[in-house]
């Protein structure tokens, strides 16, 4: 499975947050969210992200790393920031 950025219409990013405006809706993020918006402009696997992101912030303490990031992913695809792809080979 892919992720990739559903594109907004404008994007503001400043330390380490981002504001992404799309047709009647601005979606604020910093953190993780943010980071994976910024890796996923083009379509990323869920793996390269996981690498990407516990090498820049850490594995998680309470849970596996793809829980957590799998949790991320879902809330950023429910609000259209992000839509899975099958991979293609």
């Amino acid at each position: 499975m892919r992720v990739r950025l559903n594109p907004p219409a404008d994007t503001l990013s400043r330390d380490g947050e981002a504001i992404l405006l799309y047709p009647g809706e601005a979606v604020r993020l910093a953190g993780i969210s943010a980071e994976i918006v910024r890796l996923a402009v083009e379509p990323v696997t869920m793996e390269h992200l996981a690498h990407c992101l516990e090498a820049r912030f850490g594995a998680p303490e309470h849970t596996s790393l793809i829980e957590a990031l799998t949790a991320v992913i879902d809330a950023l695809v429910s609000r259209r920031v992000l839509t899975l792809d099958p991979e293609t080979t």
